[in-house]
Protein backbone atom coordinates (compact mmCIF):
# COMPACT_ATOMS: atom_id res chain seq x y z
CA UNK A 1 0.00 0.00 0.00
CA UNK A 2 1.11 3.91 -0.42
CA UNK A 3 -0.50 6.91 1.08
CA UNK A 4 -0.28 10.66 1.10
CA UNK A 5 -1.41 13.39 3.08
CA UNK A 6 -3.82 15.96 1.48
CA UNK A 7 -5.16 17.58 4.51
CA UNK A 8 -3.27 20.25 6.47
CA UNK A 9 -3.59 19.77 9.84
CA UNK A 10 -2.75 22.61 11.82
CA UNK A 11 -1.17 22.82 15.47
CA UNK A 12 -0.76 19.28 16.40
CA UNK A 13 2.64 19.42 17.84
CA UNK A 14 5.56 21.40 19.45
CA UNK A 15 5.95 20.46 22.83
CA UNK A 16 6.72 16.92 22.63
CA UNK A 17 2.88 15.98 21.61
CA UNK A 18 2.60 13.34 19.92
CA UNK A 19 0.08 13.06 16.64
CA UNK A 20 -1.17 10.00 14.90
CA UNK A 21 -0.43 11.32 10.99
CA UNK A 22 -2.98 10.98 8.75
CA UNK A 23 -2.77 9.47 5.43
CA UNK A 24 -6.37 10.26 3.69
CA UNK A 25 -5.14 9.39 0.00
CA UNK A 26 -4.13 5.83 -1.20
CA UNK A 27 -1.67 5.62 -4.17
CA UNK A 28 -2.96 1.85 -3.89
CA UNK A 29 -4.01 -0.96 -1.78
CA UNK A 30 -3.17 -4.19 -3.48
CA UNK A 31 -5.13 -5.62 -0.57
CA UNK A 32 -7.88 -3.43 1.31
CA UNK A 33 -4.93 -3.19 4.68
CA UNK A 34 -4.98 0.06 4.97
CA UNK A 35 -7.96 2.05 6.21
CA UNK A 36 -7.67 5.14 4.28
CA UNK A 37 -6.62 7.19 7.24
CA UNK A 38 -3.90 5.98 9.58
CA UNK A 39 -3.97 2.52 10.10
CA UNK A 40 -2.34 -0.94 8.10
CA UNK A 41 -3.67 -4.15 9.27
CA UNK A 42 -1.55 -6.97 8.43
CA UNK A 43 -3.58 -9.64 6.43
CA UNK A 44 -0.97 -12.86 7.27
CA UNK A 45 1.85 -12.93 10.06
CA UNK A 46 5.08 -11.72 8.15
CA UNK A 47 7.79 -9.24 8.20
CA UNK A 48 6.80 -5.98 6.79
CA UNK A 49 8.93 -2.87 5.21
CA UNK A 50 7.28 0.23 6.25
CA UNK A 51 8.60 3.30 5.10
CA UNK A 52 7.28 7.25 6.04
CA UNK A 53 8.49 10.50 4.68
CA UNK A 54 6.96 13.50 6.34
CA UNK A 55 7.47 17.27 6.29
CA UNK A 56 6.46 19.09 9.70
CA UNK A 57 5.97 23.47 8.55
CA UNK A 58 6.05 25.84 11.32
CA UNK A 59 8.48 24.35 13.81
CA UNK A 60 11.59 26.77 15.73
CA UNK A 61 14.65 26.22 14.22
CA UNK A 62 15.84 24.88 18.13
CA UNK A 63 13.21 22.42 18.44
CA UNK A 64 13.88 18.94 17.02
CA UNK A 65 11.25 16.17 15.57
CA UNK A 66 10.61 12.59 15.10
CA UNK A 67 8.90 10.16 13.70
CA UNK A 68 7.89 6.58 15.19
CA UNK A 69 5.80 3.07 13.50
CA UNK A 70 3.75 2.05 16.50
CA UNK A 71 2.61 -1.30 15.75
CA UNK A 72 0.87 -4.15 18.03
CA UNK A 73 4.21 -5.65 19.00
CA UNK A 74 6.17 -2.74 19.29
CA UNK A 75 7.24 0.96 18.68
CA UNK A 76 9.94 1.66 16.45
CA UNK A 77 11.78 5.08 16.76
CA UNK A 78 12.25 6.27 13.20
CA UNK A 79 14.70 9.48 12.78
CA UNK A 80 15.42 12.62 14.82
CA UNK A 81 16.38 16.05 13.53
CA UNK A 82 16.59 19.86 13.48
CA UNK A 83 14.56 21.87 11.01
CA UNK A 84 15.54 22.38 7.53
CA UNK A 85 15.12 24.62 4.54
CA UNK A 86 17.36 26.82 2.88
CA UNK A 87 14.75 29.57 2.70
CA UNK A 88 12.81 29.65 6.45
CA UNK A 89 14.84 27.00 8.22
CA UNK A 90 11.31 26.05 9.66
CA UNK A 91 10.35 22.62 8.03
CA UNK A 92 11.21 19.55 9.31
CA UNK A 93 12.23 16.79 6.34
CA UNK A 94 11.34 13.33 8.09
CA UNK A 95 12.29 10.27 6.29
CA UNK A 96 12.61 6.84 7.97
CA UNK A 97 12.29 3.11 7.50
CA UNK A 98 11.92 0.01 9.20
CA UNK A 99 11.51 -3.93 8.82
CA UNK A 100 8.84 -4.82 11.48
CA UNK A 101 7.24 -8.51 12.73
CA UNK A 102 3.52 -8.42 12.79
CA UNK A 103 1.16 -11.25 13.41
CA UNK A 104 -2.36 -11.45 11.11
CA UNK A 105 -4.62 -8.67 12.44
CA UNK A 106 -1.70 -6.35 13.86
CA UNK A 107 -1.96 -2.95 13.02
CA UNK A 108 1.14 -0.07 11.98
CA UNK A 109 0.17 3.63 12.65
CA UNK A 110 2.74 6.39 11.77
CA UNK A 111 3.13 9.07 14.67
CA UNK A 112 5.47 12.11 14.77
CA UNK A 113 5.87 14.58 17.41
CA UNK A 114 8.12 17.69 17.91
CA UNK A 115 9.95 19.54 20.85
CA UNK A 116 11.57 22.69 22.36
CA UNK A 117 8.29 24.82 22.03
CA UNK A 118 6.40 26.66 24.00
CA UNK A 119 3.07 25.28 22.62
CA UNK A 120 1.88 23.18 19.55
CA UNK A 121 2.48 25.17 16.72
CA UNK A 122 4.24 22.77 14.09
CA UNK A 123 2.04 21.93 11.12
CA UNK A 124 1.58 18.88 8.34
CA UNK A 125 1.43 20.26 5.09
CA UNK A 126 -1.06 18.78 2.68
CA UNK A 127 1.64 17.47 0.62
CA UNK A 128 2.25 14.70 -1.66
CA UNK A 129 5.50 14.11 0.21
CA UNK A 130 3.55 13.03 3.26
CA UNK A 131 4.10 9.32 2.59
CA UNK A 132 3.22 6.27 4.50
CA UNK A 133 3.53 2.54 2.42
CA UNK A 134 4.52 -0.71 3.41
CA UNK A 135 4.56 -4.17 1.96
CA UNK A 136 4.70 -7.88 3.06
CA UNK A 137 8.65 -8.72 2.36
CA UNK A 138 8.75 -12.57 3.66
Amino acid sequence: FAAYNTTAPQNVTGDGTAYTVVFDSEVFDQSSNFDGTSTFTAPVTGRYQFNANLSITGALTSANGQVFFTTSNRVYAGNSTSPYSPATLDQYLLSSSILADLDAADTCTVTTFVTGMAGNTADLPANAAVLFGGFLAC
